[in-house]
């Protein structure tokens, strides 16, 4: 026991009740303290004085210390909890956060409630208590509720979330499952897991070619990326099952490891195609320019989709050797592979590719065309650029949206005069890929004309020129951007708040919290984000007003507001968020609330507002 325990505990008894809660329960550095203490006391009625006392300061703080005395004293601590006359979510919640196997039962119980809501919330308090007999309960929920989407989906998380061997061992018996869906959700699990005692279970489930669980495994594999990882993938490269042998490839591509290349080259010759495709991909992720040769033979493959992969790898591999061979790919009788090999000659960007590329202008099908003209915009060099200039004159208003990307694709200062030009394009959608362009260049000598677009005609223009202005960040817009709050059109209203929000600057606080009682949910939500970015205590009123109005269906305002007030963190508002906790019926609201008085507590220090109001009147008498 430490000094600061011993005396701690010497002084408990000498405390009152009053200075116990005003002078340590009551600040968040005491907390760790006073548990660690509370396990140390003998006394069951001292123990059972500061669980009492915690409940008058914060219900956390209770729950957090009822689950801290010692174990024999437990059951009658969280009997505390089980008592509280409060809404049954929050009092599982706090069971929850107990920590203790004394509130296993009722949560077992909770589990069979007719709400899914009720039997999620439970779960979520196994996970947080975390020993070997919440798994125990968790997994016998999950054999016993098959059909219980509510149950099957929370408990798995919550077993994913304790992480335990315990909790390990209860996943693996889920790969047996004979629903695919549970066996998915198992194989996600321990992947976030990340241990490598599941690594032969996970490299078996490659094999399932009935659903997208191999898929699935693969990614799993992914994530714990261990040299036993790596191996076990190279040697199912070579075995008997191909769709263990394709799922195989795709892991060791988002690995990402040259070591593999080998491998996988060997893998371009599979008497599978789509081993073959997966394995050409994975070499372009990897991007192993030792590749290029098997890939650009692969260009002949006699399955389409294989030869489009090959293609997709060169470009990625941005390998100027096969640059010939995807030139050659453009009259390929596959439009797709045509396609394909447009898009990876501009991620290459070689000059000696320009001339293919006009050609390819004039290709039937118009997805070929339209990458022809991003690539030239990739490949950026001034006799690209200048056919691109040429094409914004075609009658087409297609090909000059094209163009107009394109351009943007190369980033060049030099067509910033063009391109304002191209703002008065007859096309309304012409204009609005000029002002996207624009903001991509990122100039101030955009904004002129920018801000005269905030009142075109088409709403789509409206809205795409407010994004922009936000992108750019410049302080010269929030006026207009404050009138476009009251635009007729609601996507122009909550695009002009989500750029207020990106400038970041006070003067948009008033007209943000008016946005807060907009109409459309959008707007509600964009505005309470920009208030909670720009960081002004001024908006908080406004936010919890927001919150308190907030409609049952509206999670999208209720979670914005919930963040800025995090931002935010005003402690005076603290009592009146507790109250929304306890008596709100909104699920949403019910799920918020709490990480805003968290945000509070962290901010200030302390647990409870008028605690530290009292104190300070008590210090200056």
């Amino acid at each position: 026991m430490c000094q600061t325990q011993t005396q701690l505990v010497l002084q408990l008894p000498l405390l009152s009740d009053e200075q116990l809660k005003r002078e340590y329960l009551n600040y968040l550095k005491w907390t760790q303290p006073i548990a660690q203490v509370l396990a140390l006391v003998e006394d069951e009625a001292q123990a059972s004085r500061v669980v009492r006392l915690a409940l008058e300061v914060d219900l956390r703080l209770s729950a957090k210390l009822a689950g801290a005395v010692k174990p024999e004293f437990q059951v009658q601590m969280v009997s505390l909890i089980e008592e509280l006359e409060i809404p049954i979510k929050l009092k599982i919640q706090l069971l929850g956060e107990t920590g203790s196997d004394r509130a296993i039962p009722a949560l077992e119980q909770a589990l069979q409630n007719e709400d899914e809501k009720i039997r999620e919330t439970a779960a979520d308090a196994l996970r947080d208590i975390g020993t070997d007999t919440a798994v125990s309960v968790l997994l016998k929920a999950l054999n016993e509720n098959e059909d219980d989407y509510a149950i099957q989906e929370s408990a798995t998380y919550a077993l994913e979330d304790i992480g335990t061997e315990a909790a390990v061992e209860a996943l693996l018996q889920r790969l047996n499952n004979e629903e695919p869906n549970v066996r998915e959700a198992a194989i996600i699990a321990l992947g976030n897991i990340g241990t490598e005692t599941v690594v032969p279970a996970l490299v078996e489930a490659l094999k399932d070619g009935k659903s997208h669980n191999g898929e699935t495994a693969a990614e799993a594999l992914t994530k714990i990326n261990s040299q036993a990882v790596v191996s076990a993938l190279q040697q199912t490269l070579n075995g008997e099952n191909s769709y263990a042998r394709a799922n195989a490839a795709s892991a060791l591509g988002e690995i990402g490891t040259e070591v593999v290349a080998p491998e996988l080259i060997k893998a371009l010759n599979d008497e599978v195609d789509y081993v073959r495709a997966e394995a050409a991909k994975a070499l372009g992720k990897i991007g192993a320019s030792v590749a290029v040769p098997g890939l650009t033979l692969l260009l002949n493959d006699e399955v389409g989709y294989v030869r489009q992969e090959a293609a997709e790898a060169l470009g990625e591999i941005g390998a100027e050797a096969a640059v010939a061979a995807l030139i050659k790919a453009l009259n390929d009788e596959d439009s797709g592979v045509r396609y394909t090999a447009v898009d990876a000659l501009g991620n290459i960007g070689s000059d000696a590719a320009v001339s293919a590329l006009v050609e390819a202008l004039h290709d039937p099908d118009d997805l070929v065309r339209s990458s022809a003209i991003e690539a030239l915009g990739k490949i950026g060099s001034e006799t690209a650029v200048a056919l691109l200039v040429e094409i914004l004159n075609e009658k087409d208003s297609y090909l000059r949206r094209q163009a107009v990307s394109a351009l943007g694709e190369s980033s060049i200062e030099a067509t910033m005069p063009t391109l304002l030009q191209v703002l008065n394009d007859p096309d309304s959608s012409v204009r609005c890929d000029a002002a996207e362009v624009l903001g991509k260049i990122d100039t101030e000598l955009a904004v002129p004309a920018l801000l005269q677009l905030l009142t075109d005609e088409r709403s789509g223009v409206r809205w795409r020129t407010a994004e922009v202005l936000g992108e750019i960040g410049t302080s010269s817009a929030v006026n207009a951007l404050l009138q476009a709050l009251n635009d007729e059109d609601s996507s122009v209203r909550y695009s002009a708040a989500c750029a207020l929000g990106k400038i970041g600057t006070e003067a948009a606080v008033s007209g943000l919290v008016q946005a807060l009682n907009d109409e459309s949910f959008q707007v509600r939500a964009y505005a309470a984000r920009a208030l909670g970015k720009i960081g002004s205590r001024e908006a908080a009123p406004g936010l919890l007003k927001a919150l308190n109005d907030a409609n049952l269906g509206d999670s999208t305002v209720v979670f914005s507001v919930a963040e800025a007030l995090q931002e935010l963190a005003p402690p005076e508002l603290m009592p009146e968020v507790w109250e929304i906790l306890q008596k709100t019926s909104n699920h949403f609201l019910f799920w918020a609330t709490p990480g805003i008085i968290s945000a509070i507590q962290k901010r200030c220090g302390y647990y409870n507002h008028a605690l530290v109001t009292r104190r300070l009147n008590h210090d200056a008498l």
